[in-house]
């Protein structure tokens, strides 16, 4: 898998067309083009392997990408997206207990699956999933600091237990849940709660 900055996917939509058309659109998730492949495939293996050049792997990432937004990007006047994202922002934090679908956040925005990642990336600037985890670890850091256990903020806010807890908060803060309460918390209360 590679990751492209959209800025570099517009320069080069931008160089193409010879002119700013925006982001490109790419309707299908699979693509049936065995050339890219092949390319985008030689190109890693030759980073990996240090057969590459500076000139040389540029050069064929440029093609890949040129070639990938010339194919299949399609250019479309899309309604504005900023009312369906903000619902479904507001959906998530109203909902953190739960397992929220992907197919259930697309339904509230009106939008595909596909168009709805793309719709919500652009504007909030992280992927639903990574949002509505940020959105748990900034609730857990609001019962941690009111002196809810660990064990209890995962039940409550839909982790699968505590570990999953602390491995997403310790992703996000750099600490696990119990060392951040007890910085926030009475080392009395602590004691009184924590160590029986």
């Amino acid at each position: 898998m590679a990751y492209v900055d959209p800025s570099e996917v517009s320069k080069i939509s931008s160089d193409i067309w010879g002119r700013d058309r925006g982001l490109p659109f790419i309707p299908h998730g699979v693509l049936n083009a065995p050339d890219l492949s092949t390319l985008l495939g030689g190109l890693h293996l030759g980073l990996e392997a240090s057969l590459l050049d500076d000139l040389s792997a540029e050069t064929l990432w440029l093609t890949f990408l040129g070639n990938l937004v010339s194919r299949f990007g399609e250019y479309r006047e899309s309604p504005p997206v900023s009312a369906p994202i903000d619902a479904v922002c507001r959906f998530m934090r109203e909902n953190l207990e739960r397992n929220i679908s992907l197919q259930e956040l697309a339904t509230i925005s009106g939008l595909s699956r596909w168009h709805f990642i793309r719709s919500f990336k652009d504007k909030i600037g992280l992927t639903p999933h990574v949002y509505l985890l940020q959105m748990k670890i900034r609730r857990a850091e609001e019962f941690l600091r009111v002196g809810r256990s660990p064990v209890l903020v995962a039940l409550e806010l839909g982790f699968a237990d505590q570990s999953h807890l602390t491995r997403c908060f310790k992703g996000f803060l750099g600490t696990t849940p119990g060392a951040y309460q007890r910085d926030f918390l009475p080392v009395s209360y602590c004691r009184s709660n924590f160590l029986q």
